[in-house]
């Protein structure tokens, strides 16, 4: 089925949702290996790039967040039950939620943190400066507050996979079972010109 304009997400919007989509994929795949990385320069190097990419997807997401306030997204498929409609919105509102909390948790980690590592920057531009209501924390205070930090960031991480194969499931769905252009309609796809007759 040739979907119409109206009916696509716009090439800003298909370019922020993989661009984010391809940050959050490789933060996950980082996160999982590098606590069990043996301490010396690599893992800081590591490290650091995990929190640049975290601060990326941050940065990301604000301007999307602007963008769909500014720019209609096309509207759900008028096919889909009450029931599809309220789990398409719960997921993408978890997602959005997720988006901005993890990094701003991970940011709070990078601030309580009493290693020196190489900091967070973006785009690999600008330094990260920590957060200074977490920095500035005694350091047993700070101590608690890194630990209790990373074990939230660890809890997000499953909660963005569960929320993640939800959304990845449901475009399945809509694709191959429903028989709908799901994919199409967050691609760069083109319409070929109708033949002059």
């Amino acid at each position: 089925m040739r979907l119409t304009t109206d009916q696509r997400y716009s090439t800003v919007a298909v370019l922020l949702h993989w661009a984010i989509a391809l940050c959050i994929l490789s933060n996950l795949a980082i996160g999982w290996v590098m606590e069990e990385l043996p301490k010396g320069e690599l893992k800081h190097v590591v490290v650091s790039v995990h929190a640049t990419i975290g601060l990326t997807v941050l940065t990301l997401t604000l301007v999307r967040i602007g963008w769909r306030l500014t720019h209609r997204p096309p509207p759900l498929d008028d096919t889909l039950t009450r029931l599809e409609r309220g789990l398409a919105t719960a997921v993408h509102g978890g997602l959005y939620f997720m988006m901005i909390a993890m990094p701003l948790v991970g940011w709070a980690i990078s601030s309580a943190s009493t290693r020196k590592v190489a900091g967070a920057s973006l785009f690999l531009l600008t330094p990260l400066p920590k957060l200074w209501f977490v920095s500035a924390l005694p350091l047993p205070d700070k101590i608690v507050a890194h630990d209790r930090a990373v074990d939230l960031h660890w809890l997000g991480a499953w909660i963005f996979v569960v929320l993640l194969v939800a959304h990845f499931a449901g475009a399945l769905k809509h694709q191959f079972v429903d028989r709908h252009s799901q994919f199409a309609r967050m691609w760069f796809a083109r319409d070929k010109p109708e033949a002059e007759i």
